[in-house]
């Protein structure tokens, strides 16, 4: 099901639910038993087919088809069994005893006797800014599930007791009552169609039978329950705030919120980076994140953009997937006003768990090690590759004519990238004095402008910073016809919308998306590949091509490659790159259907680019051949020939 489709069906279950809840409730559970029970008649036509078949290749002369009949069944039989049986997932982090923590435990079990909730059987300690209850079924759909509280440790670090009280007292609504067993119940039941799904996929499908009804379940049943849940699960949410309003009071509710908002936003923005930065220049992980998060998490409170944190998370709407309600929403509902709080003055770690936290925040440090070390190690090489380019690149500049428009936006995006923006004004200004409306440069230093003019620690007037960066923006939208002044005018309603000017962005959205459907006709026309089809090649440097050669080396499968720029009239400001793959003979085949996109993946480049395997049924139709031919035969476009065919 579209997505467009799927949020309908969510705003039409949810006027349902608002006006009938019990009703709604009691239709979407009818809806879950009817397709256990339809999965349940799969189980069973599965196993009589497959006895049968098997009966018929026993007893009667061998056919094929028997045997086809045969292998259909079966594998429709092991896909149900498959989704029928959940495996117990892993635990995600460390489990805590009672003895590491008693005063953590006491405050867990007084909470949840306040919201008249079983203690969890298990308590996980993570290295998440959240806190989440588990219910893992011990039999799969039987049930018999135990209850698993998983609390991060930035969690602890960031909240005083009453503000984690209030968290614990939210998870403990998903347990409430039969909310939480029909919650508990419906989220088990999506989990095993997802996994049915996810086997069927795997499979292939079986017999035409099974596969028809399959079919049928997951295009229209499944996607409805799938809505009729979703809706569910958003008015638990909001129940769950109800009750840890009534637990613990709406204060710490409201704190907890705003808190874990404004320090997710440190943490992504400020701390891990600076934790990563190392990385440039050291081959293995450095520091102590953890230990460190200890202490920095408290410059949250007063980082110059702790306030424009707030209020960019109380203006943002939850994605499509999120069945919390907005935090706006969810502080309005506490009648507090949205100001920051008060930094703690002690964090629930140092009072409930100051014996342990040591222990814990080294085993949190170790962990990150692990997870971190392979991004570490890209970073550190794709770092020295970096200072190697940018060092090619000013021998060669100093040795000869200015380097063309390709190089020296890889230099500003480069050095962007590992010296940060300062390092890259000075070359996209020579790029803006030598093209003053190319776009590319035009949108970078805009973008540069506006990141100057947020940074509390710049030197420039931050003022004139945004300014001139608005302003060229707005220049590079109201060029329109190019796929430069969408992005321009994306960041602009960013930077509006940051700014609360709301009389500009009430003017700015209509043109945004008018942009947007130009953009839209001319991909159209990009990528429909009849008729005549007008091809160049592109002149970039081995430098810019680097990104596309390495991942082409590593790729024993392929052959020759190709690169060309695809430009249509009806399309002036728009290009599309074609890089067109020819495999090698004589050595183990990728998938035709997917190889392209893994490749697709693997390429970094600043470009729209289109990878085009020869062997995909779509480039492998007689149809394409004449295209192909001619892709084959224009001189200059073969960038990589390093195997024979």
């Amino acid at each position: 099901m579209r997505e467009s489709k799927f949020k309908q069906l969510v705003t039409e279950y949810d006027h349902r639910a608002r006006h009938a809840p019990g009703r709604f409730t009691a239709v979407t559970a009818l809806w879950a038993v009817l397709g256990q029970f339809a999965i349940l008649a799969l189980l069973l036509l599965a196993m009589v087919g497959l006895a049968f078949a098997v009966g018929h290749l026993l007893n009667e002369p061998f056919q094929f088809s028997a045997l086809l009949w045969a292998l259909g069944f079966a594998s429709l039989l092991w896909s149900t069994l498959a989704a029928l049986w959940l495996r117990q997932q892993p635990l995600p982090g460390r489990v805590l005893k009672r003895s590491d923590a008693p005063k953590l435990f006491e405050l867990i079990d007084k909470v949840h006797q306040r919201c008249h909730v079983p203690s969890p059987d298990l308590v996980v300690l993570d290295t998440e800014l959240n806190a989440a209850i588990l219910q893992q079924p011990r039999l799969g759909l039987l049930g018999w599930h135990r209850n698993v509280l998983v609390l991060g440790l930035p969690l602890l670090m960031a909240l005083d007791v009453k503000q984690l009280a209030a968290v614990v007292a939210h998870e403990c609504g998903h347990l409430r009552g039969s909310h939480g067993k029909l919650g508990a119940w419906i989220y088990r039941t999506r989990r095993s169609w997802f996994r049915l799904a996810e086997s069927r996929a795997d499979a292939g499908g079986g017999v035409w039978l099974g596969d028809a009804a399959l079919q049928l379940f997951f295009d229209y049943f499944f996607p409805r329950f799938n809505a009729r849940a979703f809706v569910l699960s958003r008015q638990q949410e909001v129940e769950a705030d109800v009750l840890a309003r009534l637990a613990m009071g709406a204060k710490p509710v409201a704190e907890g919120l705003m808190i874990m908002a404004v320090q997710q936003r440190y943490l992504d923005e400020v701390f891990w980076p600076r934790m990563l930065r190392p990385a440039h220049t050291e081959p293995v992980p450095t520091g102590r994140p953890f230990r460190d998060m200890r202490l920095q998490m408290r410059e949250a409170f007063v980082h110059p953009k702790a306030e424009h944190w707030l209020r960019e998370s109380l203006r943002r709407v939850p994605a499509a997937d999120d069945t919390h309600p907005s935090l706006r929403e969810r502080i309005q509902a506490t009648e507090t006003a949205p100001l920051l709080p008060a930094r703690p003055l002690h964090c629930a770690a140092d009072a409930l768990c100051a014996k342990s936290l040591p222990k814990w925040l080294h085993w949190a440090d170790e962990q990150w090690r692990k997870d971190v070390e392979i991004t570490w190690a890209t970073r550190y090489r794709l770092a020295r590759r970096d200072a190697a380019l940018l060092q090619d690149l000013a021998q060669e500049e100093a040795q000869g004519p200015g380097l063309p428009l390709p190089d020296r936006l890889l230099w500003a995006r480069t050095a962007w990238r590992l010296e940060g923006r300062l390092a890259a004004r000075q070359q996209l200004q020579l790029l803006l004095d030598q093209h003053p409306h190319a776009g590319e440069p035009l949108y970078l230093m805009a973008c540069l402008e506006l990141d100057e003019a947020s940074d509390p620690t710049s030197l420039q007037s931050r003022t004139a910073m945004r300014e001139s960066g608005l302003a060229r923006l707005e220049a590079l939208a109201q060029q329109g016809q190019s796929e430069w002044a969408v992005a321009a005018a994306r960041r602009l309603e960013d930077a509006y919308e940051a700014g609360e000017d709301f009389a500009a962005l009430a003017d700015l959205r209509p043109v945004r998306k008018a942009l947007e459907a130009q953009d839209q006709q001319a991909l159209e026309a990009l990528y429909e590949f009849g008729g005549r089809v007008e091809l160049s090649v592109p002149s970039f440097s081995p430098r810019v091509l680097r990104p596309i050669l390495d991942v082409l080396r590593r790729e024993p499968a392929v052959g020759r490659a190709f690169l060309l720029k695809r430009t249509v009239s009806q399309a002036a400001g728009w290009s599309l790159y074609l890089l067109v793959v020819e495999r090698k003979r004589g050595v183990p085949q990728p998938d035709p259907q997917h190889w392209w996109q893994a490749l697709d993946e693997q390429i970094d480049m600043p470009l729209r680019l289109m990878v085009a395997d020869l062997d995909h049924p779509h480039w492998a139709s007689p149809a394409r051949q004449p295209l192909v031919e001619h892709i084959k035969r224009i001189e200059g476009a073969c960038i990589y020939s390093g195997r024979s065919l």
